[in-house]
């Protein structure tokens, strides 16, 4: 007798529209499921994030806030960094020079400041870096791009002075982003800094500031409020005021 041969059956087969209703439910699956592990990552705040919020209350066009002709602010914080530096040879550092407003006014009356500009905005720089001086020389010894929220390392216990003026606004930097910079000047090194009033009364930097005069890392600030556009404009009213204190010196330093 012929051993039989037996066959394994075969399992029924699935049909084509079958399996394509399967493949779209897997595909859904799987997109589902990493939609809502992307969704569950924190969401950090980048350095490009910060360059647009800047971008957008300084846009790049004759509106722009820190070349507007009816603001003054840069105009007085050379004013009197013009008083206080008395024709010396020394070492500045525009802290969000934008583009190149105080550095500008600076150049034509203190012409003896070597000054570095620094912001987190390349557009801006590249336009600080064209401004000029009356005699031609440029305004700035040289720009650099950093992010202004975290330390400047590069340039730690550098400079002679710091200076500022509009960094400090509603959606920009704040008081402890103030104190973090004072690293960036010398032993005794002076700061003058505009900062926006309302500004200054609502985001707690009285506080910040006394913190820091307590703990001896500043003395203790004068302030002189200003205006920060001039009577032409209808912003007329917006006040700022211009502070001045020095970086106390550490142990190291005596």
């Amino acid at each position: 007798m012929k051993d039989e041969i037996k066959s394994t059956p075969k399992s029924p087969k699935t049909p084509k529209a079958s399996k394509e209703k399967a493949s779209t439910a897997t595909t859904r699956s799987k997109s589902v499921a990493k939609s809502a592990t992307t969704r569950a990552k924190p969401v950090k705040k980048s350095t490009k994030s910060r360059e647009l919020n800047y971008a957008e209350w300084a846009p790049p066009t004759d509106e722009r806030f820190d070349v507007d002709p009816e603001n003054v602010l840069a105009q007085r914080i050379a004013e009197i960094v013009t008083q206080e530096t008395a024709g010396q040879l020394l070492e500045v550092v525009d802290i969000g020079c934008g583009s190149g407003a105080l550095g500008r006014a600076l150049g034509e009356s203190s012409p003896q400041l070597q000054i570095d500009g620094i912001d987190i905005s390349k557009s801006l720089l590249a336009l600080a870096e064209k401004a000029l001086r009356n005699n031609g020389a440029p305004c700035y010894r040289e720009v650099l791009d950093a992010d202004l929220t975290k330390p400047i390392y590069f340039a730690a216990n550098h400079y002679d002075m710091l200076v500022s003026s509009g960094l400090f606004a509603p959606g920009l930097l704040g008081a402890s982003d103030l104190v973090a910079m004072v690293q960036s000047v010398k032993a005794r090194g002076r700061l003058i800094v505009g900062i926006d009033k309302s500004h200054f009364d609502n985001a707690a930097f009285k506080i910040v500031i006394q913190e820091a005069i307590w703990d001896k890392t500043i003395t203790e600030p004068t302030y002189t409020e200003v205006e920060t556009f001039d009577a032409s404009s209808d912003r007329f009213g917006t006040k700022a005021l211009i502070a001045q204190f020095s970086k106390v010196p550490t142990l190291n330093d005596l």
